[in-house]
């Protein structure tokens, strides 16, 4: 390509209508930051006002000055229809903005004591910045919203591609075909069972992943943050004690041990002279603490919880990235943005960004789980093997990888191999491989895909010289699967004694009794092999355990196709307010739980 043409190319590209709105919106928001930082400064220096009250008055601030500068000249020619909807939506998305920007801040303020001038403006302009993409996406699609095409436009154009909504016949033909259509596009031959991509590709294939899913993280963001700050604001100590809490409560000082001296070498180990421990910290798996001690080397001014919640978070993100992924290879983008949301409002949703394995393990499953789908078999079963050396219930990754490698043998044996999603293409053709050829990577998977959670089972006997070792240290945990026998009991015991029990209590059983319920669903709808089977051992282990009943609501977290039939009942309602409305009374039922799992409760999350 010359130079000339190279030169025509980025003046078409930067003539393009989304480049022209973002550098408008970056003038506006722009602007907008240096309003934001000078009144920041002045009420913090010319002022006796806290840092992050300081920083709440700079963003309101700002918020009116956007506005201004949004509606007047970067939205200037978008629908002016309904003003007050308008202003109304604006607010709200300012006010997440608001709490996404000043929470980064509190966390670097009470959280790890980072609270010097520079220090505040640096995490200020980092809670800006994460704010800022929240706001272009809400604001662009929600807010100052595109002049509607006249009707008559939409009915001509309707008339002539004969596919109106009259003709209700082949209207619904018309969008299963579309629906296989975008199937197809997404699994394509590029990643194609028993292919290996090229890097490009492979980066090409992030990217494109990275894009789509970032409306759904930053709503996950976003939900997570209002989660923290109601956290914050309902609890009886300083934020600083709060964030403290978050990093060391229950398992994670556990995990915070491991990390930093290792594993136990007896059941019962010596706290001190003549202390011995009634439990051992091999119980739990070492992925997380592996995560602990490396973001520990790598940040050591942050401290162990710091680095906990460090992980925590991030392994969060990226989980909230394949729950998307997964989704939305499946049932598109609308229901993969909203079953990433209701994940980050779940119930228990408060262990997503504290120090707990759970969205380390989420993470890993939901990637194996993606693999499987687009029959990559051994990147799956490096998953699997990940996800079964972070938590006990790496089983079911490994069961989900074996079920479809077994049915693609199989498939494959007698001469109809198939992809998991329906409608997506077959390998077979001119282009594919001998089918012995093809057969080795799905039986691979198949024998490696439990190894991590066999082999640490076995380096657990190997260590403590009984090959029973591990399930001996579970039942010192009062940990054990008696196949829902102690369920029964507690649901027994919840309604036919008159005496008085926690709210975790009926919170969980109500919980329980919901994951059947969608497990039947998920069953019923034909969701892919590979997410039954995970959802069906996540769901019995949570109701078979011994374990503490307040814990049954953390088993269920990483079963996050569970949540896909409720995105698919959301994702059909006929307005935005109606979705709105009911991700954020369970957003708020959520944080209100969460609050008491963590600050509250006797019993552990």
């Amino acid at each position: 390509m010359s130079v000339r043409d190279r030169r025509a190319e980025l003046s078409t590209a930067a003539s393009s209508p989304l480049a022209r709105e973002v550098t408008k919106f970056a003038v506006v928001g722009g602007a907008g930051v240096a309003v934001n930082l000078l009144t920041f400064n002045l009420v913090r220096h010319a002022t006796s006002i806290a840092v992050v009250p300081a920083s709440v008055i700079a963003t309101v601030v700002s918020i009116v000055f956007n506005y201004v500068g949004f509606r007047y000249f970067a939205y200037k020619d978008r629908d002016k229809s309904c003003c007050p909807r308008e202003m109304g939506l604006f607010l709200v998305f300012s006010a997440i903005g608001l709490l996404i920007e000043n929470g980064v801040l509190a966390l670097a303020t009470y959280g790890f004591g980072w609270d010097s001038p520079l220090q505040s403006n640096v995490f200020k302009f980092s809670g800006i910045a994460l704010a800022t993409l929240f706001r272009f996406w809400s604001y662009r699609t929600w807010v100052f919203r595109v002049v509607p095409e006249p009707s008559g436009a939409r009915r001509g154009g309707a008339g002539a591609g004969g596919t109106g909504r009259g003709d209700t016949g082949q209207g619904s033909a018309g969008r299963r075909a579309s629906r296989v259509a975008a199937v197809r596009e997404r699994v394509s031959v590029r990643g194609s069972p028993g292919t290996d991509l090229a890097a490009g590709s492979v980066l090409d294939d992030v990217r494109a992943s990275l894009r789509s899913a970032m409306p759904g993280i930053l709503l996950f963001i976003a939900a997570r943050t209002v989660s923290l700050m109601g956290l914050l604001l309902l609890s009886p100590g300083s934020p600083g004690h709060t964030v403290h809490r978050l990093a060391v409560r229950w398992d994670a000082v556990w995990y915070i041990g491991i990390a930093r001296h290792g594993y136990d070498h007896s059941f019962h180990p010596h706290m001190g002279v003549g202390h011995p421990s009634p439990r051992s910290n091999l119980a739990f798996f070492p992925v997380y603490p592996l995560l602990l001690r490396g973001a520990h080397t790598v940040l050591p001014g942050v401290g162990w919880g710091g680095a906990a919640l460090l992980v925590a978070c991030a392994c969060a993100l990226v989980a909230a990235w394949g729950i998307h992924a997964v989704t939305a290879l499946c049932y598109g983008r609308r229901v993969a943005v909203l079953t990433t949301v209701l994940w980050g409002i779940a119930p228990v949703a408060v262990v997503e960004t504290a120090g707990y394995s759970e969205s380390a393990f989420t993470a890993l499953a939901a990637w194996a789980l993606l693999a499987v789908l687009k029959r990559h078999w051994l990147p799956a079963a490096a998953l699997s093997v990940a996800a079964g050396l972070t938590r006990p219930v790496g089983a079911a990754v490994a069961a989900a990888v074996m079920a479809e490698a077994c049915r693609e043998v199989v498939r494959r044996c007698r001469g109809r191999p198939s992809a998991a999603v329906p409608g997506a293409p077959s390998p077979a053709g001119p282009t594919a491989e001998p089918a012995p050829a093809r057969l080795w990577r799905p039986v691979a998977a198949f024998i490696a895909a439990p190894l991590g959670w066999l082999g640490f089972i076995a380096w657990t006997g190997w260590r403590m010289h009984d090959w029973r070792a591990y399930f001996r240290i579970q039942r010192m945990w009062n940990s054990r699967f008696d196949f829902g026998l102690r369920t029964a009991e507690g649901f027994r015991k919840l309604f036919t004694h008159g005496t008085p029990v926690n709210l975790f209590f009926p919170v969980t059983a109500v919980l329980l009794v919901a994951a059947i319920a969608l497990l039947v669903v998920t069953i019923g709808q034909r969701q892919p092999l590979a997410l039954v089977v995970y959802s069906l051992i996540v769901t019995v282990v949570a109701l078979g355990d011994t374990a503490h009943w307040s814990s049954r609501g953390r088993f269920l977290l990483p079963a996050f196709p569970l949540l896909i039939p409720v995105a698919k009942a959301l994702s059909r309602a006929r307005d935005h307010l109606t979705r709105f409305a009911v991700l954020a009374g369970i957003g708020t039922l959520s944080a209100c739980y969460g609050t008491y799992l963590m600050l509250y409760s006797v019993g552990a999350p």
